[in-house]
């Protein structure tokens, strides 16, 4: 698969209302992706103090292929999402909320339209189990 430079945007406005577990589960299952993360040009955890500074840096400490950005606190979800699009360097800019699991292959599956020249944009959404 000819598959585009691509950053991952990770946002955790949904983390104060969520168990702080979420986030971790999130990153494994990130992590186990048959589309190595490896592959990405940048990993961005975008928060703006849902995930308290401990947990943060502990986190980072495991998932060493993330990066953290802390942005203002109260910055909205939407907010946080674009201010991660504004710091990627990838021609793609994939899109995950914190406190969700993702199938082994979803990043593959995403990111296989791009493979098309005419292809631009790619949406999938999510579900409950």
């Amino acid at each position: 698969m000819n598959i585009p430079t691509f950053s991952l945007v990770i946002e955790t406005a949904n983390l104060s209302l969520a168990d702080l577990g979420g986030l971790r589960d999130t990153l494994e299952s990130l992590a186990a992706q048959t589309l190595s993360l490896s592959n990405a040009r940048e990993v961005l955890i975008a928060d703006s103090g849902d995930v308290p500074t401990d947990v943060l840096q502990e986190t980072l400490r495991t998932f060493a292929w993330a990066r953290a950005m802390r942005l203002p606190e109260g910055t909205g979800y939407e907010e946080l999402k674009m201010a991660g699009a504004a710091a990627a360097t990838g021609d793609v800019i994939v899109f995950a909320d914190g406190d969700c699991y993702y199938d082994r292959t979803w990043l593959e599956s995403l990111l296989a339209p791009f493979s098309e020249a005419s292809v631009t944009v790619v949406g999938c959404e999510t579900g409950i189990d």
